[in-house]
C-alpha cells in the first residue's frame, strides 16, 4: 500500500473506532454522559484527520482551518468529559476563549500572512493551553483514586507533548524546509505522536469507565432500594471502614440504633404500600438530619441504624431526640420510634459496638416507646438476649 494512503487511511480510522467502541458503552449505561462525550470527541478527531488527509471538498486552506478547530473541539469535549466523570462542570467559557483566540491566529497565519510554521506553533499552543486549563479544573475537582489520578497524568503527558511540538517548531525545525506534506517528518512525528496519545487516552477512559460501573454495581448491592440507604452488607462494610479510619485518631464515634414502634401494625391495618411509605419517608428524615460524613443503614424491616462520626454519647443523643421529634406524622398517620445510642469504646470492634446500641435500644422499647437511652459503657455481652424480642413485635 501506498505509505501516504496508509497514514491518510489510519489517522483518522483508528480515532473512529475508539468512538464507536465508546458509543457501545454508552448505549449500554446511558446513564454515564461523559462516556458519550469522550465519544463524540473521537468521532470529532476522526473527522479532523480526514479533512486534513483527503480535505472533502473543501479545498487545501479551508480543509486545514476547520481541522485545526475540530481538533480544539476534541480536546475541549475530552477535558469536560473527564471533569464531568468527577461531577465537576468544565470551565466553557474559559475554554471557548483559548479556542477562539488559537482559531484567530490561525485564520491570520493561513489567509493573512501565510506562514505554515507559526501556524503549527499557535495550533499547538492552544491545544497546549487547554490541556493546561483542563489540568487546573482536574485538580481543584480533587483527585482521590489511582484512576483520577492517571487521568490527571494522562492529561498533563496532553500538556507536554502539544507545547513540546511548538517548542520543537521554534528551536529545531527552518521553517523554509516546512511543508504541509502528510510525509513530511513533522506530520510523520505528528501523526504518530497523536494515534499513540490516542490510545492512551482511550485506554484510560475506558479502564475509568469499567471501574465506575463496578463501583456503581457494588454500590447497587450495598444499598437498600425503598430507603435508599446502606443494607446491613454495606452498613457493615461502611462501618468497619468508619471504624478503623478512627482507630488511631482517638476521636469519638457514637451510633443510633432506631426502630419503628408498632410498625407490623401498620402493614396490617394500612397495607404494605402505606409501610414503604413509611419507611421511605423516616429514611427520608434521617438523611436530612445527619451529617455528610455520616454513615446509615437499614439493617432490616424496621430497623435503622447511623454512625456518627466526631460525636460523643451527648451529641448522638441529641441527634436522637432531633429526628424523634422532626415530624411524626406520615401519611396521615402518627409514627414514632425507639433510638438506642451508644459511643464506641477502645479497641471496640462494630459487632460489639451494635450489640450494645441493640441493648440501649431494647430498653428503649420496654421503657414505653418512642424514647432515646443511652448504653452503658460496659460489655457487649449484656446485649446478647435482643434478638428475639424484635423478632417477635415492634
Amino acid at each position: 500500500m501506498d505509505p501516504k494512503l496508509f497514514i491518510s487511511v489510519l489517522t483518522p480510522l483508528l480515532p473512529l473506532v475508539l468512538s464507536a467502541t465508546f458509543w457501545v458503552l454508552w448505549i449500554c449505561r446511558r446513564d454515564n454522559t461523559y462516556v458519550a462525550q469522550i465519544a463524540v470527541a473521537f468521532l470529532t478527531t476522526s473527522l479532523a484527520f480526514a479533512l486534513q488527509s483527503f480535505q472533502l471538498g473543501l479545498g487545501h486552506e479551508l480543509s486545514r482551518f476547520v481541522a485545526n478547530l475540530l481538533f480544539l473541539v476534541a480536546i475541549t469535549l475530552m477535558i469536560s468529559a473527564m471533569l464531568r466523570r468527577r461531577q465537576s462542570s468544565a470551565p466553557l467559557p474559559l475554554l471557548f476563549l483559548i479556542a477562539a483566540i488559537t482559531m484567530a491566529g490561525t485564520g491570520w497565519f493561513t489567509w493573512g500572512h501565510d506562514d505554515f510554521s507559526t501556524r503549527v506553533i499557535v495550533v499547538n499552543s492552544g491545544l497546549g493551553v487547554l490541556c493546561t486549563v483542563g489540568v487546573y479544573a482536574l485538580r481543584q475537582a480533587g483527585c482521590h483514586t489511582v484512576m483520577d489520578k492517571l487521568i490527571m497524568t494522562i492529561l498533563v503527558m496532553g500538556v507536554f507533548t502539544f507545547f513540546s511540538r511548538s517548542v520543537s517548531e521554534v528551536l529545531f525545525v527552518d521553517p523554509s524546509l516546512q511543508t504541509a506534506d502528510i510525509l513530511s517528518p513533522y506530520w510523520l512525528v505528528t501523526s504518530l505522536t497523536t494515534i499513540v496519545y490516542c490510545l492512551l487516552v482511550a485506554l484510560t477512559m475506558l479502564t475509568a469507565a469499567a471501574l465506575d460501573a463496578i463501583k456503581e454495581l457494588q454500590a447497587q448491592t450495598q444499598t437498600d432500594p425503598l430507603s435508599v440507604l446502606l443494607n446491613r452488607r454495606g452498613f457493615e462494610v461502611r462501618g468497619a471502614q468508619l471504624l478503623n479510619a478512627h482507630a488511631s485518631s482517638g476521636l469519638p464515634i457514637a451510633l443510633v440504633m432506631v426502630d419503628l414502634d408498632h410498625f407490623k401494625t401498620v402493614n396490617d391495618q394500612y397495607g404494605h404500600a402505606m409501610g414503604d411509605l413509611v419507611i421511605a419517608d423516616f429514611a427520608g428524615r434521617l438523611k436530612s438530619v445527619m451529617a455528610p460524613n455520616a454513615i446509615a443503614g437499614r439493617l432490616g424491616g424496621e430497623e435503622f441504624a447511623v454512625l456518627l462520626p466526631l460525636t460523643d454519647t451527648s451529641g448522638a443523643r441529641l441527634f436522637a431526640e432531633t429526628v424523634r421529634t422532626s415530624g411524626q406524622w406520615i401519611g396521615g398517620l402518627r409514627i414514632t420510634a425507639s433510638y438506642g445510642v451508644a459511643q464506641l469504646l477502645d479497641d471496640e470492634n462494630l459487632e460489639h459496638l451494635l450489640k450494645r446500641g441493640d441493648a440501649a435500644l431494647y430498653q428503649a422499647k420496654h421503657g414505653g416507646r418512642d424514647c432515646v437511652r443511652v448504653a452503658e459503657d460496659t460489655s457487649p455481652a449484656i446485649a446478647q438476649r435482643r434478638p428475639s424480642y424484635f423478632r417477635q413485635a415492634s
